[in-house]
Formats: structure tokens, sequence, C-alpha cells
């Protein structure tokens, strides 16, 4: 059963099972709002909604395209054993700036029920390093979500 997880989870972010490079870092992004959105104990609608805003404005989608994304994001986020590879996409395909503004939307997401909780804070901290994202940018992001 874990042996299959792991290969389905691999194949997921495997550039040879996509051929759609675009496809696989809107998958790889919205996965990382839900582990925002998951990372605290409640999931509130206005979450799901901000999610959803993203989805729709960052990567030019359609509701039913977005839904779909969210729907797979959110199974990928629940089954995840690692985030390697959804970190590893993001890290090889984003430039800087591109990876300042998915932190701003992480914050963005946590902020999305009017609280901001530790766990939250701590998932995109985590996020953020991982992603190579300086201190400074991670703050400068916070408080312009919190804006």
């Amino acid at each position: 059963m874990i042996r299959a997880l792991k290969q389905y989870l691999k194949g997921a972010f495997d550039d040879g099972v996509y051929e759609d490079r675009d496809r696989t870092l809107r998958l790889a992004c919205t996965v990382m709002m839900f582990e925002v959105l998951r990372a605290d104990a409640e999931t509130h609608p206005e979450e799901i909604r901000k999610v959803r805003q993203h989805v729709v404005r960052a990567f030019d989608l359609d509701e039913e395209e977005a839904e779909e994304l969210m729907r797979q994001a959110e199974h990928e986020a629940e089954h995840a054993i690692s985030l390697h590879e959804v970190i590893r996409a993001v890290n090889d395909a984003y430039l800087p700036e591109d990876k300042r503004d998915l932190i701003r939307m992480l914050w963005e997401v946590a902020y999305a029920d009017g609280e901001l909780d530790k766990y939250e804070e701590h998932t995109i901290r985590k996020l953020a390093d991982w992603l190579y994202v300086p201190h400074r940018d991670f703050i400068r992001m916070k408080h312009e979500a919190e804006g």
C-alpha cells in the first residue's frame, strides 16, 4: 500500500507523466496552499475561498478547472508522505520573485479566516525555508498579506 502511494505521488510530479510543466507547477503551488489550510485544526470556508481565488487568478483558470485542480491538490496534500517533489518542482522552475508571490499567497490563505494560527505560520516558515526565500522577504510578504 505505501509503495503504491509513493509511486502515485512520484508520478504526480514526474516530468514524464505530465507533459505540461505549468500543470505540475499549478498543482505544486496549490498543494502548498492546502498544507497551510490544513496546518491548524480548523478549515474555514474563507480559507477555501481564498485558495480558489488564488487558483483562478494566478493560474488563469475557469471555475471548473480550478475546482478540479483543488480536488487533486487536496488529495495530494492529505496523502503526501513528503513535500519533496512539490518543493523541487517549484525550486526548479520559479524565479525568486515568483517564490515571493507564492509565499504572499500562502500568507493570504492563513489570514483569510481573520486570525493567524501559530501552526499556519510555522508551515509557511518551513515552506519559505525550503524554497530558499530570505527571511526579510518572508516577513515582508507577511506584512503585505496582513494589510
